[in-house]
């Protein structure tokens, strides 16, 4: 008899006559106090009627009550606890795919809080297991591609998307995604287009006019970026969220292009939006300098106590760190960078020792000297310049110096050029390996030339390209290459305190980051007893610090290019910078940064027994 009393409930419920639903659940319950489906559909009347408190009391009993089943547990999960407490939301959600196994919609929101909360891979294992149960879902398929996304696996995204594109291709969310995708390989032309091809189909969302205007930055569109941002976050019905983000990437732009006081007020015009966003706090942080008392140091530890969503914790204590330090609280700033690493460094996938084992690989494969012998037409060109080395050596700095040459362009992290030269010419017939190396050097001219179309030298400034200095050089031999160096703790330590973009798994535990410095190292001495002089370059960061005239003016003559002053004044270059060093680089060269870490020593012990293969 319950049952039928029940599913009446629930029609009236779903007719909007919640009274009657609401009396036939007493009325249940008056016989049986512990009925999950009377408890159920009272917290789901509760919630609606906007009484929270009694929603999750009533939500807690019907998913503890015997006859629960994984809905009820679901609902408690999601409406009942998600937003105030996420571990007994995770808790109640396992329990609802522990039950029912099949059950798709539970798998997802499984995958929804454990990206909340910070293990990625089990995650996307989750979303992955509700696509798999119910392809016919595709916010399934998108949950999934975005947490790829959060693991730096920007092309199996990209696959997931494309794989259901010819049923759901039209789909707004779906081709936003798939450009922020192909913004994040330097697919930057192809996302314009895409954002460009849906707008002009007559679909519009603030977040598709977001990432257009992140790739349009990318192009070098800046004007045609900033406008983009402002329609973003002007948006008639945007979520407050997407609007407030919108305004914070407009500010980071503004900051690259050196902009420092229009950017505060866009920080300033995101944080009125949404107060809690913790990207623009964190990148208010990175463009500003903190003294003791600083306003924004309470503001971003009350956030913190409130336990955030895993992301934003993360972006806070990266945060924290930066402004602590910059008012000279290191002990306080070590305490956050510790959190931020731990906190980062649990969602990679890293081994160390695959790591050493592959760039011990490298260094084992001999230089083909033949190949380089036998260069011609655009293998020759010397348009390309290298800068390599570890993050934080100085390479932003020796770019920004180059660029302001004006016969140089410089392009950033050219990542499609790194692609090329992961799949080396084949060695074991000279004439196919000629030919391969001659469509390579092709592609990655094409690739500069986007960057510049009249510049004598153009820079990718992609540090990764470190593992294939051999192809390098084998592919064109003329090129210059420059190896930035800096000491090895400075390096590391300054590593530590950076959240980086991508997949760079060994910066977040201080062993692995000297281990890994440690195999760099002894590839780079492979490079510079295998590479002739008039290619290869090394630029110590501390000398050009103590000398930048006699450092800048060997820069020029290496790049093989007459002297001009405005690289002695490279602070006043009106260009994008977009790395971590993007506000250090508006200044003339300047000597506190040469012994950071020394007021934390103590605590860098790990990483200086790595670093001496203890």
């Amino acid at each position: 008899m319950h049952g039928r009393i029940l599913r009446q409930a629930i029609a009236d419920f779903a007719s909007g006559r919640a009274d009657s639903a609401r009396s036939q659940c007493e009325h249940m319950l008056s016989h049986q106090p512990r009925h999950a489906g009377a408890l159920h559909l009272l917290g789901l009347i509760a919630h609606r009627a906007n009484r929270p408190a009694e929603a999750t009391e009533l939500l807690r009993r019907a998913a503890e009550s015997p006859g629960a089943i994984a809905l009820y547990m679901l609902s408690y999960a999601e409406l009942g606890c998600r937003s105030a407490d996420r571990v007994e939301a995770l808790r109640a959600t396992r329990r609802a795919v522990a039950l029912d196994p099949g059950f798709a919609l539970a798998w997802f929101c499984l995958g929804n809080l454990l990206q909340e909360t910070g293990p990625l891979a089990e995650a996307l294992a989750a979303a992955e297991t509700a696509q798999s149960l119910d392809p016919e879902k595709l916010e399934y398929v998108l949950r999934a591609a975005d947490i790829e996304m959060e693991l730096a696996r920007y092309w199996p995204a990209i696959a997931r998307l494309e794989a259901v594109q010819s049923r759901w291709g039209a789909d707004v969310q779906l081709r936003t995604l798939k450009a922020h995708l192909l913004r994040l390989v330097d697919q930057n032309e192809a996302a314009v287009a895409l954002c460009n091809d849906t707008l002009a189909s007559g679909s519009h969302s603030a977040e598709l006019l977001r990432a257009q205007a992140l790739a349009l930055q990318l192009t070098g569109e800046h004007d045609l970026a900033l406008a983009s941002f402002d329609r973003a976050a002007a948006t008639p019905g945007a979520a407050a969220l997407t609007s407030a983000r919108a305004c914070s990437d407009k500010a980071v732009l503004l900051a690259h292009l050196g902009r420092t006081e229009a950017a505060a007020a866009a920080f300033d015009a995101a944080l009125r939006i949404v107060p809690t966003l913790a990207d623009a706090w964190y990148n208010k942080t990175n463009t500003q300098s903190h003294r003791r008392g600083d306003a924004d140091l309470e503001a971003m530890e009350r956030l913190l106590t409130g336990c955030p969503a895993f992301r934003d914790r993360l972006l806070l204590h990266f945060a924290l760190g930066k402004a602590y330090a910059d008012s000279g609280d290191t002990e306080r700033a070590w305490g956050h960078w510790q959190h931020g690493n731990a906190l980062k460094r649990a969602t990679l996938d890293y081994d160390a020792d695959t790591a050493s084992a592959e760039l011990a690989s490298i260094a084992s494969r001999p230089l083909d000297r033949g190949i380089c012998a036998s260069a011609s037409g655009s293998r020759l060109s010397q348009l390309p310049v290298f800068i390599v080395g570890m993050p934080r050596s100085g390479s932003s700095l020796i770019e920004q110096i180059l660029a302001s040459h004006p016969a140089v362009a410089g392009g950033g992290e050219l990542l499609q050029l790194r692609a090329l030269f992961e799949r080396p010419p084949p060695q074991a017939d000279p004439t196919a390996a000629a030919s391969a190396a001659l469509t390579i050097a092709d592609s990655a001219l094409a690739r500069l030339r986007t960057v510049s179309v009249d510049a004598l030298r153009i820079v990718d400034k992609d540090l990764e390209n470190f593992r294939h200095l051999g192809v390098i050089h084998q592919i064109f031999p003329r090129a210059r290459i420059i190896h930035c160096r800096r000491d090895p703790i400075e390096t590391c330590f300054s590593a530590y305190t950076k959240l980086f973009v991508g997949a760079i798994g060994y910066a977040y535990r201080l062993y692995e980051l000297g281990r890994y410095y440690r195999d760099y190292d002894a590839l780079m001495r492979l490079w510079r007893s295998a590479l002739p002089p008039a290619s290869f370059l090394e630029v110590d960061y501390e000398r050009l610090v103590r000398e930048p005239d006699t450092e800048i003016r060997r820069l020029i003559d290496f790049i093989g290019l007459p002297w001009d002053d405005a690289c002695l004044r490279f602070f006043e270059t009106p260009r994008r910078v977009s790395t971590s060093s993007f506000a250090q680089v508006r200044r003339p060269i300047y000597a506190t940064s040469l012994r950071r870490s020394a007021a934390l020593r103590d605590h860098l012990g790990p990483l200086v027994a790595a670093l001496h293969g203890r």
